[in-house]
C-alpha cells in the first residue's frame, strides 16, 4: 500500500468567506484524495480541490477534484485524481445541507 499523508483542512476558514483553505504543497506527490465527512447524512454540498502554479490563492485555481454530496443522503463522500501540480487549496462552493460539516481532509500519496 502506498504511503499517504493526511492534510487536515481548517473548517473555520473553509466555511467563512472567501470559503478557501490555506495553500498546501502538492509537489513530490503523485495522487490526491479529497474526503468530506458530515455529522449526519447530507443531501447537498460541494467542495473542490483546486491547483495553482504559484503560492497565491488570489489566482483562481484549476479544479482538479470535486466532491458533491448526492441526492441520496450520505455521511462521507470522496474523490481522487493524479496530480502534477505544485500548490493546492480546497474551496467550498456549496454549503452542506441537512448536517454539520465534521471533517475535510486531503490525502496525498
Amino acid at each position: 500500500m502506498p504511503f499517504a499523508i493526511e492534510i487536515p483542512i481548517d473548517l473555520a476558514k473553509l466555511t467563512a468567506s472567501p470559503f478557501k483553505s490555506d495553500l498546501f504543497a502538492l509537489n513530490n506527490w503523485q495522487a490526491a484524495t479529497l474526503m468530506v465527512q458530515c455529522s449526519a447524512p447530507a443531501s447537498a454540498g460541494r467542495w473542490v480541490l483546486k491547483v495553482v502554479p504559484t503560492a497565491d490563492t488570489s489566482i483562481p485555481g484549476q479544479q482538479l477534484i470535486a466532491v458533491d454530496f448526492p441526492a441520496t443522503p450520505a455521511r462521507v463522500a470522496s474523490a481522487s485524481a493524479e496530480i502534477a501540480h505544485k500548490w493546492g487549496y480546497v474551496e467550498q462552493e456549496q454549503a452542506v445541507a441537512g448536517a454539520a460539516l465534521e471533517k475535510v481532509t486531503v490525502y496525498v500519496r
